[in-house]
């Protein structure tokens, strides 16, 4: 990619971070991993209580056709210049009804 393609995806990626963050229920936006933007990659991560926890909870998104993966105790959520904010959209909604009933398998701050 040239450089300014680059800057045109972590733009577009920024903004979707930006809907998504304003979308997604308070409460599970505590249990993101969040870094500054300058180091922030193109996915935000859900902090789960153990590794069990987050490989559960992305089989509950594939049953609801998102596709992801978990490292350790964190769900990967990617987002990249094919999606827009519909598609996050439609994520903040799976997210924020799945882990209503999946709190407890959070990281949340005390």
């Amino acid at each position: 990619f040239p450089s300014h393609d680059t800057k045109l995806i972590k733009s577009h990626v920024k903004d979707l971070h930006a809907c998504f963050l304003q979308q997604i229920d308070s409460r599970y936006r505590q249990s993101l991993c969040l870094y500054h933007e300058s180091e922030q990659g193109n996915f935000l991560s859900l902090k789960f209580k153990d590794n069990n926890s987050a490989l559960s909870f992305v089989k509950m998104l594939k049953q609801r056709l998102v596709f992801t993966d978990s490292r350790d105790q964190f769900v990967r959520l990617g987002f990249g210049l094919y999606h827009d904010q519909e598609d996050v959209l439609e994520l903040v909604c799976i997210l924020n009804s799945l882990l209503a009933n999946a709190e407890s398998m959070l990281e949340l701050p005390s």
